[in-house]
């Protein structure tokens, strides 16, 4: 009787299972297939499974989107920047909350996430001039700031979190030897939590890789990112070119996706291994 009842719920499951794969995988398995058709398959109906790939979409970008690769450039340098300087703040700020229970701390600790809950795009108005004034806009540097500063909060809350799974008595060990505040992060704790560390970069390098609202506001022709040209693709003054469209979101996904598949791996793994070793 027990057997009957698991059989269809196994299936059900697996069902469940396949459908949620089909729904989020068809987009991009349509994205990709697309970059490498000719614009005149890309929409026919009903749709060729088997065709023929060119790299034509590829080649006319260039012509479509100028500026296109230079903006993939901007990506990659605010991504990376943004969450080196998020991971710098966050680590000894969630040490901080992890380890010394103090009011003034715990009561920083909610503010932060109080800011957080605040809309970010209603901050554009009073920055835009006060960036504008010390030579900000048209320049990645705001971008980072702004980036680094929205999620530094929640980073730091990341980070306490995984900080908290660390035996506080291996930091005493430590401090019996003779290794003060900053040795005991660096050489104890943050060692054992480099799987937070590298969850926080992630977070924040997805963030700003895709983030267009700030992006578009506050960068200029030079600076401007990738989903910016994007959109400048999607409306122009004649008819859309969906050929190369498709190559350009193609070119602008894919990194992303192989990074996070990797980080994914060696995230697996570190939480599999353990903060403690028998």
């Amino acid at each position: 009787m027990t057997y009957q009842k698991t059989v269809p719920m196994r299936i059900f499951r697996w069902v469940g299972v396949a459908l949620v794969i089909f729904f989020t995988a068809f987009p991009v398995a349509f994205l990709f297939a697309s970059a490498f058709k000719h614009p005149a398959e890309i929409f026919a109906f009903p749709p060729s499974l088997i065709f023929r790939p060119t790299l034509r979409n590829f080649l006319d970008l260039p012509a479509e989107a100028p500026t296109f690769y230079l903006s993939l450039r901007n990506s990659a340098v605010v991504a990376i920047t943004a969450s080196v300087l998020t991971v710098i703040l966050a680590v000894p700020a969630g040490y901080a909350l992890s380890r010394y229970r103090r009011r003034f701390l715990q009561a920083s600790a909610f503010f932060m996430l109080l800011v957080r809950m605040y809309p970010p795009i209603v901050l554009t108005v009073p920055l835009f001039p006060v960036f504008s004034a010390v030579g900000l806009v048209d320049n990645l540097l705001a971008l980072i700031l702004l980036y680094s500063a929205l999620f530094v909060s929640l980073c730091t809350w990341l980070m306490k979190v995984y900080m908290d799974e660390v035996p506080v008595e291996l930091e005493e060990a430590a401090t019996i030897d003779g290794a003060n505040s900053w040795q005991r992060l660096t050489r104890v704790i943050l060692p054992l939590s480099v799987h937070g560390v590298v969850a926080t970069a992630v977070f924040v390098s997805i963030f700003a890789w895709k983030e267009y609202t700030f992006a578009y506001i506050f960068t200029g022709a030079r600076t401007q990112t990738a989903p910016v040209v994007l959109d400048l693709m999607l409306t122009p003054l004649t008819t859309v070119s969906w050929g190369p469209i498709f190559a350009a979101s193609t070119l602008q996904l894919f990194p992303i996706l192989v990074f996070v598949w990797l980080i994914q791996t060696y995230l697996t793994a570190g939480m599999k291994t353990g903060g403690v070793k028998q």
